[in-house]
């Protein structure tokens, strides 16, 4: 493959303005092959290394190899060292998702720090195809078969078109040395199964898979958009949203053009699994009371409609997080580029000024002697339990209210009013979204 193709499709992604990158380097063969070529073809970059302390020697020997490749390359380079362990039992995650929420939440305040423009990841076309079956594997629906996106915010994965041979080659071509992760030969974890037991199959059919899986993933990133786009009007037309409570019209659901699907889309966000989302299905036309109930959320069938509302239990009152969590709320935390974003007038989306805030977040019960300053007032400061008092919060609602914390200041009153001082203005050049699911 020549870097010629990485060099258009890197402009389109970004225009052909001057740009600095942080680059995301592993130390293995994909990432490697991306620092040669963006060095190769003159770009202003940083790297961007995560140990994740997992493989012992093995990851203090990538680490050393990255800083050896900066050297050579004469860049800057900037290791994190992660106790990713202790990060995923504390948030309850596996190893892979606490692995992700630490480099990316690190890639997005080191992009900042070195005023870098975009953060460029070495997926290469295999990873669609592997992520792909992943998530067909786990039902995750329409949004999964899109894979993996060229550009997601300020993330750019310019070389998706590059298959893993293609990459080896170009290695091998420059004599360039990489660093192999032992744990992807072995088969203890799904991807690599999919990887090395799998997809082999699949090209023996036929020899093209990845490449048409790619084409395949493209279709189905514009098909959803339409299929969302759908979903989205629907869904407007058959919930009711009072508080923290949902109400669906049975009957509006049993008319509408796809029943199950709109309720799948509709209770997916509050965690009912595939198997209850049937079971509430098959009782729209039982009896009342029938109850049904999710980690995080109770549903209760009554005569005409479904009602939808969070399970009342034990919780602590402060969380602290760096990305997407699912505890005590499912919010989900996304980083987008501020000339292509669309503001989207939903109390369940709030979208801020990426570089006046501090991370990690704060997720907290309200106090007495809180203060914020409501946005669309100018920024006038005014109690929160004032706020409350204005727009008529009964007792339970405000036990039930949830404050969003930056750097010890309040920057959204959860699904209510984010904060005056933290709104995107014609200076923004990066949103972050937080979505409330």
């Amino acid at each position: 493959m020549k870097i010629q193709e990485v060099d258009k499709k890197i402009k389109k992604l970004v225009g052909d303005e001057n740009h600095k990158f942080l680059l995301t380097v592993s130390g293995g063969a994909d990432s490697i092959a991306m620092l040669d070529v963006f060095a190769s073809l003159g770009y202003d970059f940083v790297i961007a290394h995560c140990n994740f302390n997992l493989r012992g020697e093995e990851s203090d020997r990538d680490e050393a190899y990255v800083r050896e490749m900066a050297t050579k390359y004469n860049a800057p380079v900037f290791v994190n060292s992660f106790d990713t362990q202790k990060y995923a039992k504390h948030h309850s995650l596996s190893i892979e998702m606490a692995a992700r929420d630490l480099r990316y939440s690190w890639f997005h305040s080191l992009r900042k720090e070195q005023s870098c423009d975009y953060i460029v990841v070495a997926h290469h076309m295999g990873d669609v195809a592997e992520t792909m079956l992943i998530n067909m594997l786990r039902g995750t629906g329409l949004r999964g078969l899109s894979g993996i996106s060229e550009k997601a915010g300020l993330v750019i994965r310019p070389f998706l078109s590059w298959g893993r041979d293609d990459i080896l080659y170009y290695l091998k071509s420059k004599n360039i040395d990489y660093c192999n992760d032992s744990t992807n030969d072995t088969t203890d974890y799904t991807r690599n199964k999919i990887r090395h037991n799998i997809i082999p199959h699949f090209q023996d059919i036929n020899p093209s898979f990845l490449k048409t899986m790619l084409e395949n993933s493209q279709r189905m990133a514009e098909a959803e958009l339409l299929y969302f786009s759908k979903v989205e009007e629907l869904r407007a037309q058959l919930v009711r949203v009072e508080g923290n409570e949902l109400f669906i019209d049975i009957q509006e659901l049993k008319d509408c053009i796809a029943p199950k699907t709109m309720l799948f889309e509709t209770l997916k966000h509050y965690h009912f699994s595939n198997k209850i989302i049937d079971d509430v299905m098959d009782s729209l036309d039982g009896l009342s009371g029938k109850q049904f109930f999710s980690p995080t959320h109770k549903l209760i069938k009554d005569r005409n409609q479904l009602i939808i509302y969070p399970s009342t239990g034990e919780e602590k009152d402060s969380y602290t997080f760096g990305g997407s969590i699912n505890e005590p709320l499912n919010i989900k935390l996304d980083f987008f580029d501020a000339s292509s974003y669309k503001i989207q007038r939903d109390k369940t989306i709030a979208c801020f000024d990426a570089d006046k805030i501090r991370m990690p977040l704060v997720l907290r019960k309200w106090k007495q002697g809180d203060t914020f300053h409501p946005f669309g007032m100018k920024g006038k400061k005014k109690k929160v339990s004032d706020y409350f008092s204005d727009n008529k919060f009964s007792i339970k609602d405000k036990e039930d209210c949830w404050i969003l914390e930056s750097n010890g200041e309040i920057i959204w009153i959860v699904s209510h009013r984010t904060d005056e001082r933290y709104k995107l203005d014609n200076n923004t050049r990066e949103v972050l979204e937080l979505r409330l699911l």
